[in-house]
Order: structure tokens, then C-alpha cells, then sequence
């Protein structure tokens, strides 16, 4: 009995000693921290749904919305867990319909940092934008966590510093 234990532990350790395997987790990965993250492989953070159809109520001419496709994609994930090994808990929203106004919080969040609040604050424009930044960081989302092994992961960045104002209500996907 003992001799399938030691052979089944020696073949388990010997290419993690052999190769120098670190299954640390990556130093510049902090909890509560936000990362722009790209997969390798279909993931159930992106879905694309077909658009019949339909007579848009919203116009004032009361036209038809032409069938199309739109793409829903979270793209920004907020780390809460970090127990070492290549795994990784991620926050997320909870419904994928969610993701435009997930991702335009989190954009907004990382665009309000002390430097740029402050050079915002001395113009009339940049005190309209921070304003707008503040609404969109603000928004309540209900949110789910996942378990992510990181070698399905192709990127992992910081989210960029919004240039231009991010309006989620105003995301088009081609064909539409």
C-alpha cells in the first residue's frame, strides 16, 4: 500500500523540483484591487444574443429596430481572493446584461484617482466630467464570484484611466 503512495507523491513532485515550478500566485496581483482581463478560452463572462425585430417604442417616429446581435462582455473583474496556486476569485455581475454598466463603473472607478480628481475640479468641464465619473462609479450592480485558474487567462492588465466619457446606454456591436 505504501509503495503507490511514495511512487504517486514522487511523480507528483519531481517535475515541479525538475523545472523550478512556481505555483505562487503573481506579485502584481493584489485583493480588492480591479484587472482588465482577456481569456483564451470561451468563457461564460461574454454572450452574444440575437436581436429580433421590433418596433422601437422609444421613437418618435415610430420606426422598426432592424435584427441584429449584441455582444455582452465583462471585461473588468475585481480580485477578492488570492489563495496561491494558479486559482483566482473573481467579482463580476451577477447577470451578463449587467456587464456595460460593470464595466463603465469600473472604468469610471479607476479614472477617479487624487491626481485626476484634482485637475478635474479646476474647470468647468473637468467639474460636468467628474460629476458624471461619480454617477457611473456609484451604480449599484449585484454581483457573483468565480473561481478563475489563471492559465486560461491571455491578459491581465490594470483597467486604463478613461480619456473620454464612457455612457453605457450608447455601446453598439457591428450590425446593429
Amino acid at each position: 500500500m505504501r509503495i503507490p503512495f511514495y511512487f504517486l507523491a514522487t511523480l507528483c513532485l519531481v517535475p515541479a523540483l525538475m523545472f523550478g515550478e512556481d505555483t505562487s500566485t503573481p506579485k502584481f496581483l493584489n485583493t480588492g484591487e480591479d484587472f482588465a482581463i482577456q481569456f483564451a478560452v470561451a468563457t461564460p463572462f461574454q454572450k452574444t444574443v440575437r436581436r429580433p425585430m421590433d418596433r422601437n417604442s422609444d421613437s418618435p417616429r415610430n420606426e422598426f429596430r432592424r435584427p441584429g446581435t449584441i455582444t455582452y462582455s465583462v471585461d473588468i473583474f475585481k480580485v477578492v481572493g488570492l489563495p496561491g496556486g494558479s486559482w483566482v476569485l473573481l467579482e463580476h455581475p451577477k447577470s451578463i446584461e449587467d456587464a456595460p454598466h460593470w464595466n463603465a463603473k469600473r472604468l469610471a472607478m479607476a479614472t477617479l484617482t487624487p491626481q485626476a480628481i484634482i485637475a478635474m475640479e479646476s474647470t468647468e468641464d473637468g467639474r460636468k466630467r467628474l460629476e458624471k465619473l461619480r454617477e457611473q462609479a456609484a451604480v449599484e450592480i449585484e454581483t457573483s464570484r468565480t473561481w478563475v485558474n489563471m492559465q486560461h487567462m491571455l491578459t491581465i492588465k490594470k483597467p486604463p484611466i478613461q480619456q473620454t466619457d464612457f455612457d453605457p446606454k450608447t455601446l453598439t456591436t457591428p450590425g446593429e
